[in-house]
């Protein structure tokens, strides 16, 4: 999905904050090995979601951006949710990223008919909003990033503690959410301090799970291309 300069998207936030989060869980285990990684895991996903919601409920910049890249705002109603640990309420999944997309398992919005009756539902509920990006001003993100504490460890310690397949996962988890994946970005994402050869055995294993990362130019899930 491509938004406009100084705004980033819903489904890329929470793509990041999964990555961050998971890093913490692997820095732990690089400390300590005899700890519960599937424990680490989940907690792990639970500061993630409960995070991003808590950016939804704060933000003042909500959006939705339009094909044109015109932005409006949205109402805070769209964020209420009584499971903060859930990554749905009614109206959005935080993992999609569009308005209408928390209330079915909608699997790729684009698939579902124009005549369907959910469809219709959700057009009747959403109107012109129905399945527009949700954006968040950047500087708003980067704020809220700032009081988050750092993984500990350096990058190469937490790229150890992590195998290359992991690594890849990861990769392969941030373009199934949304996120336009360049090789540029993932490796500044992952593994910024490893020499390009490393990278390149884990892109390559990441394009080998997902053959939509070996298309040219920033690569998503949501591009109708893939």
């Amino acid at each position: 999905m491509i938004h406009p300069e100084g705004w980033v998207s819903l489904a890329q936030i929470t793509s990041e904050l999964d990555a961050l989060f998971r890093r913490e869980a692997y820095a732990i285990i690089l400390n300590d090995k005899s700890k519960d990684r599937a424990y680490l895991f989940d907690t792990a996903n639970y500061h993630a979601t409960t995070s991003v919601w808590g950016i939804l409920n704060d933000s003042d910049s909500v959006s939705v951006v339009f094909p044109d890249s015109r932005t409006a705002l949205v109402a805070k109603y769209l964020f209420e949710t009584g499971r903060i640990e859930s990554r749905r309420n009614y109206h959005i999944c935080i993992s999609t990223g569009t308005v209408g997309s928390g209330n079915i398992s909608l699997g790729d919005p684009d698939e579902i008919d124009e005549g369907d009756p959910v469809r219709l539902d959700l057009e009747r509920a959403y109107g012109p909003f129905l399945f527009l990006p949700i954006v968040i001003r950047r500087t708003e993100y980067q704020s809220f990033l700032s009081k988050i504490s750092p993984p500990q460890g350096t990058d190469s310690e937490l790229k150890n503690a992590m195998s290359p397949a992991e690594i890849a996962s990861e990769i392969v988890r941030a373009f199934a959410s949304g996120v336009e994946v360049t090789r540029t970005w993932a490796k500044n994402q992952f593994m910024p301090d490893e020499k390009s050869v490393a990278f390149s055995a884990v892109w390559k294993l990441a394009t080998e799970q997902e053959k939509g990362l070996s298309k040219p130019g920033p690569r998503s899930k949501r591009d109708p291309a893939s």
